[in-house]
């Protein structure tokens, strides 16, 4: 049981925000969006 706990705060966490992974590149995202194969081919760049 005190195993389950911390597990499920994670994954609230997790689905709380699943939109913002990562709020520093917000560009990125909406790359994936409208050309997910770019982010694919140069993601380091677009890091």
């Amino acid at each position: 049981m005190l195993r389950a706990q911390p597990e499920l705060g994670q994954q609230t966490s997790t689905r709380t925000e699943p939109l913002k992974p990562k709020p520093q590149s917000p560009q990125l995202a909406i790359n994936c969006r409208l050309s997910p194969r770019q982010s694919h081919e140069k993601p380091h760049l677009i890091d």
